[in-house]
């Protein structure tokens, strides 16, 4: 028995979930997932990032030449050995270099920086003389400890002395160091206030050019008439 194609029920294709790509056509590329950083990637992205933070936020301070002889003549105090006041004498070397080369570069604190700088040129000289004091020191402690073993008491205390002597000189050398350059600060800060204050008043004390008046400046000036014109004025 043949059937009517017209009424007979159409049933739906299924549509693939996934369609084949056709050939001829691309399928576009998927974004490729970021490879993960090295420790050293990373570590080298956070000093970057630190670094620009600091600049952000970073604040210029006043320039102050003369704190740097007190912070080497206190590293010069507080050595107790050779190695602190060669390490003292080296810090002393480095800012002298820096100071030459600021010397060049900030003409506005050439007074302070030369100030400073002969400071810093002293201090090299009385490293060596510490050293020169802390070896004989050294030597008088040795004869110390064998006059102790030779059961001299009186030699053996006159060293003792001779030795405490010589640190209490040098504690109190080195203290005036300290309040030498303090003093030598205060006297270069007074001379820069003083300079300024007369660079203010130097305008306020030149004469003032007189104003013309409006009168004046409306009526021009009478001619000047030349003697060799051959007529006199006089009526």
């Amino acid at each position: 028995m043949l059937t009517d194609p017209i009424h007979t029920p159409l049933h739906p294709v299924p549509y693939p979930s996934n369609p084949v790509p056709q050939e001829g056509t691309r399928s576009a590329p998927t974004p490729a997932e970021p490879a993960p950083l090295t420790i050293f990637e990373a570590m080298r992205a956070a000093r970057r990032q630190a670094e620009q933070t600091a600049q952000r936020f970073k604040v210029r301070l006043p320039v102050r030449y003369g704190d740097v002889p007190m912070m080497a003549y206190a590293r010069l105090a507080r050595a107790r050995n050779r190695a602190e006041v060669q390490s003292a004498a080296g810090y002393a070397r480095r800012r002298i270099a820096q100071l030459r080369s600021a010397l060049r570069q900030d003409p506005d604190h050439q007074d302070a920086i030369r100030t400073a700088l002969r400071q810093l040129e002293k201090l090299s000289i009385r490293a060596a003389r510490k050293q020169r004091d802390m070896d004989q020191e050294r030597i008088l402690q040795l004869q110390r400890h064998k006059a102790a073993e030779q059961a001299q008491k009186r030699e053996e205390a006159r060293l003792t002395q001779e030795v405490q002597r010589r640190r209490v000189l040098r504690a109190i050398r080195e203290e005036s160091y300290l309040h030498e350059a303090a003093i030598e600060q205060g006297m270069q800060a007074y001379r820069a206030a003083k300079a300024a204050e007369l660079a203010a008043q130097l305008p306020s004390r030149s004469p003032a050019p007189t104003p013309m008046s409006a009168a004046d400046a409306a009526s021009p000036s009478p001619p000047v008439i030349p003697a060799e014109a051959g007529f006199s004025i006089q009526a």
